[in-house]
Order: structure tokens, then sequence, then C-alpha cells
């Protein structure tokens, strides 16, 4: 598990925390990189391996009129993804929500082979709640219709502070790329069919409250300014060609 994370009674997984996002150039994001070599820890996910990066690759879902992508009120500005770390057959049921810069997420994590039942539909009892551990996120795809929308995939980069209170975390995602979902599944990558959705990388800082000294320094040293690019939305846009409608009116 790469997410700092508290496990619940019945095993779901919350979290909450402070994200900072920044778009940034593939030599940039080197020199970044150098530097968390340098000042920050091995990710937990990585413990045992050499390499300081893994792929992720994510099934996005969204409703039939593509409310999540418009901001439509219902939607609460949650995204609903089913996300793979490596090759892993575990994949993670997510629902994550963004206010300013504070995220919370909530995720279990299920057998791949599982994953294509999430769309059996009809409304889940006291007895089905209770032996499955998905049945919150299966409850949220029948009550808000979602369906597979787009596959995300890019190799992260990810070390960590090591004082593990502060929660922070940094991370950096390169060669992010994107294809039209076709079903429920999370693929074991997209191949070249995929889409780039930018030639440029995605600085992430991550941190539980305050913002750590060893964040700021570095925000300092490379004079880097807020960006953010939305890796779902963009793929929305370039998968089926809309925009939002904010952007269209």
């Amino acid at each position: 598990m790469s997410d700092e994370s508290i496990a619940s009674n019945d095993g779901d997984l919350f979290s909450k925390r402070y994200e900072l996002k920044f778009t940034i150039t593939p030599n940039l994001a080197t020199e970044i990189q150098d530097w968390a070599l340098e000042h920050m820890g091995p990710d937990p996910f990585l413990a045992g391996r050499e390499e300081d990066s893994y792929q992720v690759t994510s099934l996005y879902l969204d409703t039939p009129q593509f409310g999540i992508f418009h901001r439509q009120p219902e939607s609460e500005n949650r995204k609903y993804r089913v996300r793979r770390y490596g090759d892993s057959s575990t994949v993670w049921l997510e629902v994550k929500r963004k206010r300013g810069d504070l995220v919370r997420k909530k995720r279990t994590w299920i057998d791949e082979s599982d994953v294509p039942r999430l769309a059996e539909s009809g409304i889940l009892n006291e007895d089905q709640e209770s032996a499955n551990s998905d049945h919150w996120f299966r409850a949220r795809i029948n009550r808000y219709e979602l369906q597979p929308c787009t596959w995300i995939e890019y190799r992260r980069f990810a070390r960590v502070h090591e004082s593990t209170s502060l929660g922070a975390r940094l991370t950096i995602d390169r060669d992010i790329r994107c294809l039209t979902a076709r079903g429920w599944s999370v693929p074991h990558g997209l191949g070249a069919a995929a889409s780039s959705i930018t030639p440029h990388c995605q600085l992430e800082l991550k941190f539980c409250n305050a913002l750590p000294m060893l964040f700021k320094s570095l925000m300092n040293k490379f004079s880097l300014a807020r960006s953010v690019l939305s890796k779902y939305r963009t793929s929305v846009n370039v998968c089926y060609l809309i925009v939002p409608k904010s952007a269209a009116s």
C-alpha cells in the first residue's frame, strides 16, 4: 500500500491529507528526483526493490452524461476509480474528494478477478453489505449509474519523509497516457494504442497538516509555481473530444 491510510473495523481504508500539485518539465522532474533521492527516504511500496518508481494503472468511472467530468452538483467533486499498483493482482476501489488542497479518500482492495462483478446491478441488502468489502463502492456505482470511462497509466517516482508523523510524501508522475475504457477491467499496461495526456510531468507534495519545512525548501530552491493538471479531465478531453460545460459556455 503506497498511500498513508487508516483502517476501519471492516477493513476499509480512509485518509485525509493535503496535496499540492505542480506541472513541470521532464528536465525539472529529473532535478527534483535527484533532490528527493538525497533528502528523502524510499517509499514503503518499493521496500526490497532496487527501483524508485512503479507503474500505476487506473480505471476511471463516470455517469453516462459525464457528470463527474462536468462537475455537476450531484458529483460533489468526487472521483471514482479502480487502481492497480505495479503488476499486482490486487486492485483498489477508491473514491476521492477534494476541497481546495484538502483531499479525503476512502479505499478498499479486491482481487482483479472480482472487478467485472462491480457492474452487477440491484440494491444491496444488509447481509450483502456485511459480507462484501466492496459494498460501499458498488452502492455508489448503482446510485450514480457509474460506468467505465477512461484508463490512465503513468510511471510514478515516490519518496517519503523519514519522520512518518508528518505524513510527507513526494511523487513525480511521468509518461502519463490514457485510453478509452472498454469494460470493467484494469489492464496490465495500455500498450501502443494509448495517447499521451501531456508531454510534462506532475509533481505532487502530500502531507497531513502544516507544509513541512523540507517541502518549503524544495519549492524555494526550484521556484515552483502551482499548476494543476487533472489527469482524468484531460483524459476525457483526449478520448472523447469534449470539454467541460463551463469551458464551452
